[in-house]
C-alpha cells in the first residue's frame, strides 16, 4: 500500500501494540502465580491445623523465624496474599491503561489539532510540529486521563465529537476499578474515604477482589481500548506515527547501498508484522518535506 496521510499502515497503533504486550504480560504473571497457589494449597490441605507450617512446606532457613506459625494461620495469611495479588494486578492494569490513553490521545491531537476548534482534518498536525507551533495539548490530554470516568467520557465527547460504545457502556465499571485502585495505591487496599479518620485504632479489613471480577475487568479494559483504538486510529491518527518518527529521527544512516527510505524502514520493528516496503517510506518522507 502506498502512503496515505489519513490511513494507518498497521492494523493498530504502536501504543495499542504496547498495551497488548502489557496486557499479555500481566495475564502471564498472574496465571503463573495462580497455578503455583493451587499447588501450594493442595500440598497443605489435610495437614493438622495446629502443625507448624515448616513441617509441611519448605521454609528458607535464613527466614524461618518469619514463618514461625501454624498451618491454619498460614492458610488465612495466604488467602489475604492472594487477594493482595489481585489488588496489585488491578493496580498494574490501571497503570498501563492510563499509559495507553495518554499515548493514543497525544497521537490523535498531534495529528489532528483542528479537533481543538471542532474542525477535524482542517490542519495537518505534522506541519505545525515542523515549525514548533503545535498548541499545548496538556490540558486536553489531562482531561482524558485524570478525574472520574464520567468526566473523562464528557471530555472525550467534547474533544473528539464521538464516544465509542465500548467506553460509554463501561463507565460505571471503569469508575469502580478506579475507586478500588485508588484504595490500593493510597490507603493500603482500603477505601480512601474509610481510611482518613485520624482516630482509627486498628486496620480496617482490606477490600476484596475476586478472581472472577478481576477477569471481568481485564476483559472490559480490553474492550474499551479496542473501541478507542478503532475510533481514533481511523478518524484522527492516520499515519502520524511514521511522520513523527521521521521528524524525530536524526537522519543519520550508513553510506553505501542503504538508501534513506530503507534506513528509515529499518527503524520499525516487526512487532506488528513486517513494515511496509521501502517505497511507502519514500512517499512518507516526501510528504513530510512538503507538509
Amino acid at each position: 500500500m502506498l502512503f496515505q496521510r489519513w490511513q494507518c499502515n498497521w492494523d493498530r497503533t504502536w501504543p495499542y501494540a504496547l498495551f497488548k504486550k502489557h496486557h499479555t504480560e500481566l495475564n502471564n504473571l498472574y496465571w503463573s502465580s495462580a497455578a503455583a497457589a493451587v499447588h501450594t494449597i493442595n500440598a497443605v490441605s489435610g495437614s493438622p491445623p495446629t502443625s507448624p507450617i515448616a513441617s509441611v512446606l519448605t521454609v528458607p532457613t535464613a527466614n524461618a523465624r518469619r514463618v514461625n506459625y501454624s498451618v491454619n494461620t498460614w492458610q488465612a495469611q495466604f488467602k489475604e496474599f492472594e487477594n493482595w495479588t489481585r489488588l496489585n494486578a488491578l493496580m498494574a492494569l490501571k497503570g498501563y491503561l492510563e499509559t495507553y490513553l495518554h499515548a493514543v490521545a497525544s497521537l490523535a491531537l498531534t495529528s489532528d489539532p483542528g479537533l481543538l476548534i471542532s474542525s477535524p482534518r482542517t490542519v495537518d498536525g505534522i506541519a505545525l510540529v515542523k515549525i514548533d507551533a503545535l498548541p499545548d495539548l496538556t490540558p486536553y490530554i489531562k482531561s482524558l486521563t485524570k478525574g472520574t470516568w464520567q468526566s473523562r467520557m464528557q471530555s472525550y465527547m467534547q474533544v473528539f465529537g464521538h464516544v465509542p460504545t465500548e467506553l460509554r457502556n463501561n463507565v460505571t465499571e471503569l469508575q469502580a476499578m478506579q475507586n478500588l485502585r485508588n484504595g490500593v495505591g493510597h490507603s493500603f487496599g482500603r477505601m480512601i474515604s474509610d481510611y482518613r479518620s485520624p482516630l482509627l485504632f486498628k486496620p480496617l479489613p482490606a477490600q476484596r477482589l475476586s478472581e472472577a471480577r478481576l477477569q471481568k475487568w481485564l476483559g472490559i479494559v480490553d474492550d474499551v481500548v479496542n473501541g478507542i483504538e478503532e475510533h481514533l486510529r481511523s478518524a484522527h491518527i492516520g499515519s502520524i506515527e511514521v511522520l513523527m518518527h521521521y521528524h524525530l529521527w536524526d537522519k543519520k544512516f550508513s553510506a553505501g547501498h542503504l538508501s534513506e527510505e530503507k534506513a528509515f524502514r529499518a527503524k520499525f520493528p516487526d512487532a506488528q508484522g513486517n513494515p511496509p516496503k521501502a517505497e511507502y517510506f519514500r512517499e512518507a518522507i516526501n510528504y513530510y518535506r512538503n507538509a
